[in-house]
This record gives structure tokens, sequence and C-alpha cells, in this order.
């Protein structure tokens, strides 16, 4: 089983640099450029720049952080 330090790594490799599209929205962009929010994990949050966030740490909750055009620029659990 991963530790949480290798599973972080995994999602960063995964998304870091990719735009996150809706399940419904089409694109032109190559399947390595982007991902599905169907393929995130449920227990989610994605950080838009002006976005507030609750202060609660919920250790299994993967947090997103986005750029304004939706691409992932962080990624980390809490």
């Amino acid at each position: 089983m991963h530790n949480k330090k290798e599973d972080i790594e995994e999602w960063k490799n995964r998304l870091v640099g990719k735009v996150i599209l809706s399940d419904t929205e089409t694109t032109t962009q190559s399947e390595d450029k982007y991902v599905r929010e169907k393929d995130l994990p449920a227990q989610k949050r994605i950080v838009d720049p002006d976005s507030f966030m609750t202060m609660d740490f919920q250790p299994n909750r993967l947090n997103i952080k986005v750029t304004n055009a939706r691409k992932v620029i962080d990624v980390y659990y809490g």
C-alpha cells in the first residue's frame, strides 16, 4: 500500500500542467493535456485562484490548485 507522500507524488505527476474539464465538456486538446472531473477522487476540492477555502483539515481530501484557465498548478492533501 502507498503512503501519503508516494500517493501525492503520483497525483502531481498525473495532474500538474493539465486542464481539468467537466465530464461533458468538449475539447480539441489531446488526451495528455487534460483530465476529466470524473477521473478525480470523490474526496477532492478544486481551488480556484480567487476562491475562499474553509480551514477544516481533511487528510484524505485531495486539494487541486488551478489557474483561472483550470490548469493544475499544485496538488496536496488536507
